[in-house]
């Protein structure tokens, strides 16, 4: 008969001698909330039979019905000064793909673009030094965009500004990145806010601003300054509200001042041209003998 390979004892509900005979400090904690995550004892009571912190028992009982057995283990030293170890595989890889990209970005810029693409999780300065240090190797080393005046399509310069922002690329990452000011850049962004898709397209520069005055109200104008010589521009546009037209006080003055120039002009050219011609000087005659 072959020798037990372990020694074998009588059942107990002691604590205290429970705790002799654990070999981890696994064991032992589990062996301090087992009757709380099993029967249901009140952590007061349980607390009282260990001589155990209630609260500590609370605790580690709830992360028990939480997480299981994995809550019984603690991180060593060496695992909780090695922080960006605990990072997901896809953040670190992150990292030291957009350093291997562009290595002229800050640590701060590469935890804000983490931050945007991982649910707001933004690691430390810190982290991010350590892991582009220890990290993975790169899994790309090209660049996603050429710069933005290489880019042959406008839309597609507007196009790239706009991929990176969604990436969580700041300001002036983008406008480092892309080698354009960063003017143009919230110039961008602000289209596509405003006008979404459309906001990509180019816009004509072709004037297709309407009029401001057409013939009948400025001839409507024409006939209240002859009525009223001391009619203003603010009064003109009161005036004209009133009727349902919607001129602005400045229009209405630059109307009036066409007029006055048209009909300043009009009766100069009357002037000239009933003005009697000029008789000319008889000449004398000239006496050759004289």
């Amino acid at each position: 008969m072959s020798k037990a390979k372990r020694e074998h004892r009588e059942r107990t509900d002691n604590y205290h001698l429970l705790q002799q005979w654990c070999r981890t400090p696994e064991q032992r904690l589990y062996e301090g909330i087992r009757p709380i995550t099993l029967f249901g004892t009140p952590s007061a009571e349980r607390a009282q039979e260990t001589g155990l912190a209630e609260s500590s028992l609370r605790r580690a009982a709830d992360a028990f019905d939480t997480h299981g057995m994995i809550s019984l283990f603690r991180p060593t030293k060496a695992q909780r000064e090695d922080h960006h170890r605990s990072l997901p595989v896809a953040m670190r890889q992150v990292i030291v793909d957009l350093k291997a990209e562009y290595a002229d970005f800050t640590d701060g810029e590469i935890a804000a673009i983490c931050a945007t693409q991982f649910a707001g999780r933004r690691p430390s300065h810190h982290t991010v030094k350590a892991v582009l240090a220890n990290g993975p190797p790169p899994s790309r080393t090209t660049r996603q965009f050429p710069r933005y005046e290489e880019i042959a399509e406008p839309e597609e310069r507007r196009r790239a500004v706009i991929r990176l922002h969604a990436q969580g690329w700041s300001i002036s990452a983008m406008a480092r990145y892309l080698d354009v000011s960063r003017p143009t850049i919230y110039t961008i962004l602000k289209r596509w806010v405003e006008e979404g898709v459309r906001g990509l397209s180019d816009k004509s520069h072709a004037n297709t601003s309407k009029p401001g005055v057409d013939l009948p109200t400025r001839n409507l104008i024409r006939k209240k300054q002859e009525e009223n010589p001391l009619l203003g521009e603010w009064r003109m546009y009161a005036a004209l509200k009133q009727l349902g037209i919607s001129v602005s006080p400045r229009t209405c003055g630059a109307s009036w001042q066409r007029i006055v120039g048209s009909t300043e002009s009009s009766r100069n050219r009357k002037s000239r041209t009933n003005r009697s011609p000029t008789r000319s000087r008889p000449q004398l005659a000239m006496n050759d003998g004289a």
